[in-house]
């Protein structure tokens, strides 16, 4: 299992060559799973080479729904003992109007600028930021603190670093279990309409300038009818976030928790789709009528620059896959 992250070394093209050598001659049934929650561009620097991609990996494990294995960030579900949620003014209470919080302290290089585009958007309309290197911090690194805190404002920033297929985050689950709508730049937005709750988001993109955006957002402001239409969905679905839970007085253990991909739940669904016959021997030799590769157009393939609009797509850098 390659479970690849941001934080892994480089390996070289000939130690990656040598690696798929050694599995051909001295194991070649072994099967190899690629693994990762991040999104393709955060992992470029970790690639095989892409002369050998194709062949490379039995079956993978992404958030993407067409991964072998699929641990998403979040979901929605149905809400059997739905409570009165269509009479619940969620307007009341949110003294605040828009939030954003990011642990980066400056724009990187494998994300589009997010933080300059945070800023210009302020211009339009009043953003509280948050973060270590801002004036304004959550309580502390709980989630329950930070969720009291977020929970006041009306709007969330849920802007993914990278726009990428489904690439849909805990930055947008948690705020939707937070009680707040998310305003949205990342995955497609027939992703988000076909993997979140209806009419629960409002995407960046569909307008045509940031004033034409803020103009919106301080009409739902002003008028409370029009604001809880994007909770409605509430009344018959509930949403998940199945992000781990990352606070540093839980995670002092040594078992990853059930919603990493290197964790012990997914070891054993690897071990399960292998059991089930979905990939079959002959003799010594492997033979699968799937190979996952890296730079298919549902994954390396699906990260563009982030919007169509040119007021979104200005803050775009980097270089991104073409299929």
């Amino acid at each position: 299992m390659f479970t690849q992250d941001v934080s892994r070394r480089r390996a070289t093209q000939e130690q990656w060559r040598e690696l798929n050598r050694i599995r051909s001659i001295h194991n070649p049934r072994q099967q190899w799973v690629y693994g990762t929650r991040e999104c393709v561009r955060r992992i470029l620097r970790v690639f095989p080479p892409v002369g050998i991609t194709s062949s490379l990996y039995n079956m993978s494990i992404t958030y993407h729904s067409n991964s072998t294995i699929t641990i998403p960030y979040g979901y929605f579900a149905s809400q059997h003992n739905a409570v009165e949620n269509s009479q619940q003014d969620w307007a009341k209470g949110k003294d605040q109007l828009v939030a954003w919080m990011s642990s980066a302290r400056k724009n990187r290089s494998n994300s589009w600028r997010r933080e300059d585009f945070v800023n210009y958007l302020s211009l339009f309309m009043n953003i509280h930021m948050y973060g270590r290197s801002r004036q304004r911090q959550c309580p502390s690194n709980t989630e329950e603190e930070c969720r009291r805190t977020i929970s006041k404002y009306k709007f969330y920033l849920s802007f993914e670093n990278n726009c990428c297929g489904e690439y849909i985050t805990e930055k947008f689950w948690r705020t939707l279990t937070w009680g707040v709508v998310p305003i949205v730049i990342g995955a497609p937005k027939e992703n988000y309409l076909r993997l979140a709750p209806p009419n629960s988001f409002i995407y960046a993109d569909d307008f045509q300038s940031a004033k034409d955006l803020a103009d919106y957002i301080m009409l739902l402001h002003s008028n409370d009818t029009m604001y809880n239409t994007y909770h409605q969905w509430r009344e018959n679905f509930v949403a998940v976030n199945n992000f781990p839970d990352l606070d540093s007085t839980k995670a002092i253990t040594t078992v990853p928790q059930p919603n990493f991909v290197y964790s012990c739940q997914t070891v054993c669904k690897v071990a399960e789709k292998f059991i089930e016959g979905e990939r079959r021997t002959t003799g010594n030799q492997v033979t699968s009528s799937y190979h996952f590769d890296p730079m298919t157009s549902w994954w390396g393939g699906s990260c563009t620059a982030c919007g169509s609009q040119s007021w979104i797509r200005q803050f775009s850098s980097g270089k991104y896959f073409e299929t």
